[in-house]
């Protein structure tokens, strides 16, 4: 089987990181150098296993273990471009339709964690903001901000990221509540700090 994607990520390198579907609807993403036979950074999305093999046993625990397997999935580095192929290959191939703009069905990816401990969110290709856990809670704070927003979870910050950029853009349809609930949130983060 062809891997047309991962041979371009290979070759060119990422800045950021990019998705690859694979045949059997999976979804890893990966992060590399140009010219790499080592991927820098292989993320399978929940409901993928990497196999049993030498060439993936890098994995991230300590990042599981710092974010409870909060975004889920698992993290594994410095994998061999060969065994990320094989495992597309196991896995049907890549999907034909890889720019397909009805998938994901979240329209946000996070990033790797920082080394400060926080993940950059892109909504739409475009960085959005930060979602970062200080004291077991999680918090979301859009770029241009200085008030980070209280949230129930890592998800359920991406989420309050995705919709912080649909009210930017004016695309949401819920733009005025959302508009509301986040200015009650900044105002009140403001009189707290005051």
């Amino acid at each position: 089987m062809i891997t047309a994607r991962l041979n371009r990520i290979a070759a060119a390198g990422t800045v950021c990181g990019s998705i690859i579907r694979l045949g059997d609807g999976h979804v890893i993403s990966v992060k590399a150098a140009p010219d790499a036979t080592f991927l820098e950074e292989v993320f399978l999305w929940p409901g993928l296993t990497a196999p049993d093999t030498e060439a993936w046993e890098n994995e991230d625990t300590l990042e599981q273990w710092l974010t409870h397997d909060e975004p889920g999935g698992h993290l594994y580095l410095d994998v061999p471009a060969d065994a990320v192929r094989e495992l597309i290959q196991d896995h049907l191939g890549e999907d034909e339709e890889q720019d397909r703009v009805d998938f994901p069905p979240v329209r946000f990816l996070i990033e790797a964690r920082s080394r400060r401990g926080h993940w950059v969110v892109h909504v739409e290709g475009e960085m959005a903001g930060r979602i970062f856990r200080e004291g077991g809670v999680w918090y979301a704070r859009a770029y241009g901000s200085d008030a980070p927003v209280e949230c129930a979870g890592a998800e359920a910050a991406a989420a309050r990221l995705v919709e912080f950029a649909d009210v930017a853009a004016g695309r949401s349809t819920t733009a005025g509540q959302a508009q509301a609930r986040t200015a009650a949130v900044l105002n009140a983060v403001a009189t707290d700090n005051t």
